[in-house]
């Protein structure tokens, strides 16, 4: 079994145990094995968010960080980000103004 089949099958195993802590681990070796080839930036931001996500609603602070850093590396590769030299405003969910206060 190649590693990113393995972390897939992590995250399908973490997702069915009640441990939310599982999952956000298990999405970060996701993303870390969505880089073997190019044109998997909107897959890799998808899973930043997710982790996001999931983090922000348990309280993982170091994998809110995590995925927001994810989420903007990947961000100027995907579709809504081609062509664009600007950053954006608000990139993932922990950049709106109400979670910088």
């Amino acid at each position: 079994m190649c590693e990113r089949a393995a972390a897939r099958e992590s995250e399908e195993i973490a997702r069915a145990l009640d441990d939310p802590a599982l999952p956000a681990s298990a999405l970060n070796g996701v993303f870390m094995h969505t880089f073997h080839r190019s044109g998997l930036a909107p897959e890799r931001e998808a899973i930043s968010r997710e982790l996001i996500t999931l983090s922000a609603r348990h309280g993982f602070v170091n994998f809110v960080v995590l995925g927001s850093s994810g989420c903007r590396r990947s961000w100027p590769y995907s579709r809504r980000g081609a062509g664009r030299c600007a950053r954006p405003r608000r990139v993932c969910p922990t950049r709106t103004p109400a979670a910088r206060a």
